[in-house]
């Protein structure tokens, strides 16, 4: 079985190369569009188009990377003050919500991205540049939050029986 701490390290790599690579591609376009629109008086068709697609695929890949370091938004007024087999219970709670809505999204996503490949799918703009990689991330960022979440789960569980530490 995959270890725990292989998950960890599957999403703090997935997150170390996505995050430069996001910041280049939304800041080269966006210096280079600047330059054009305001000293050469000449706009650009497409860096509104790319960084929208960029940071989507950055928003679906980085629900890992957030969860990892509890930056999702949590009801921690009632969790904080579970003990023991009932923390337990709301950590299979929440995991199972997790778990069903990225499910959900990762069985359509990875059909949507699937058809967007097989078809070569392009946007409907005058740029019309292909958008089938950007699927691919609904899919994949899914999956990495599943993995992520579960680890979360595993984690939580031992600690709310008191079997503190990271598990392997």
């Amino acid at each position: 079985m995959v270890s725990l701490n292989f998950i960890k390290r599957l999403v703090k790599l997935t997150e170390d190369l996505v995050s430069p690579l996001i910041l280049i591609m939304v800041a080269l376009p966006t210096i280079e569009a600047i330059i054009m629109r305001s000293l050469l008086k000449h706009p650009t068709i497409w860096t509104q188009e790319l960084t929208t697609l960029v940071f989507g695929a950055y928003f679906m890949l980085g629900g890992a990377f957030c969860q990892s370091v509890k930056g999702h938004v949590a009801m921690d007024l009632v969790y904080n003050r579970l003990k023991g087999k009932w923390r337990a219970i709301a950590d299979v709670l929440i995991f199972l919500s997790i778990f069903i809505f990225c499910g959900v999204l990762f069985l359509l996503g990875g059909k949507l991205a699937w058809e967007a490949t097989l078809t070569a799918e392009r946007s409907e703009s005058l740029w019309h540049p292909i958008i089938w990689p950007v699927r691919w991330a609904i899919p994949v960022g899914a999956g990495l939050l599943i993995l992520q979440s579960f680890v979360d789960f595993i984690e939580n569980i031992r600690n709310s029986l008191g079997k503190k530490g990271d598990v392997a």
